[in-house]
C-alpha cells in the first residue's frame, strides 16, 4: 500500500495560555511569537495575539502585514508550568481500533496522555483521555511516547528514570 507522506508534526509549548499540536505545510507561518493558539467563542481553534508582545513595534509591523497567519490543528489552555509532549502516530494492535492512526500527546505537567484523530484534511476530529496520573497512579512524567516494533506504546517516565510500557486493560 502507498501511503500519501504526512507533513511534520510538531508540538509547540505555549508562551502565556495554550499548548499547540501544528501541522506544517509549505509557507505556513504560526505567528510565533507573536501569537499563539487559543480558542474563540464557539471552542475552534484559532490563533491569539499575545498580549505580551502586542505592544512592541515588531509585532505591529507584523500584524500590519497582512501576513496569514496559520491556526494549530489542536490547542488547550494551560495553566502554570504545562509542557506538551508530541509522541507517535499508533499503528500498532495492542490496543482497540479506535487508537489505530491517532497521535499521542502528553502534558509534562497535567500528567495527561490524550490521543488525537485526524481527519483526511488535518483538523482533529477526536479527542480521548488515554492516560492520566489519576488513573495510572505511576505513570509519572512522560517526555516521550512511541510505538515499538511490538506494537506496544512506551513512554519515558522522566521522574521515575525509566522507560515504561503501557498495558491494555
Amino acid at each position: 500500500m502507498i501511503r500519501k507522506p504526512i507533513p511534520p508534526i510538531f508540538g509547540d509549548v505555549g508562551f502565556g495560555t495554550y499548548e499547540e499540536v501544528n501541522i506544517g505545510k509549505p509557507g505556513a507561518d504560526f505567528g510565533w511569537p507573536f501569537y499563539e493558539g487559543g480558542l474563540d467563542a464557539n471552542g475552534n481553534t484559532v490563533s491569539l495575539k499575545q498580549p505580551q508582545y502586542a505592544v512592541l513595534d515588531a509585532a505591529q509591523d507584523f500584524y500590519n502585514s497582512g501576513t496569514p497567519v496559520t491556526a494549530p490543528a489542536y490547542t488547550y489552555k494551560h495553566f502554570g508550568s504545562n509542557s506538551i509532549t508530541m509522541g507517535d502516530f499508533y499503528t500498532g494492535n495492542t490496543f482497540p481500533s479506535i487508537y489505530q492512526g491517532a497521535l499521542f500527546v502528553g502534558d509534562f505537567s497535567q500528567g495527561t496522555i490524550d490521543a488525537l484523530r485526524f481527519n483526511s484534511q488535518g483538523k482533529v476530529v477526536s479527542i480521548k483521555r488515554f492516560a492520566s496520573q489519576a488513573d495510572t497512579p505511576n505513570l509519572g512524567v512522560s517526555v516521550q511516547i512511541t510505538t515499538g516494533q511490538d506494537g506496544n506504546l512506551y513512554y519515558a517516565n522522566f521522574t521515575a528514570g525509566e522507560i515504561d510500557r503501557f498495558r491494555p486493560v
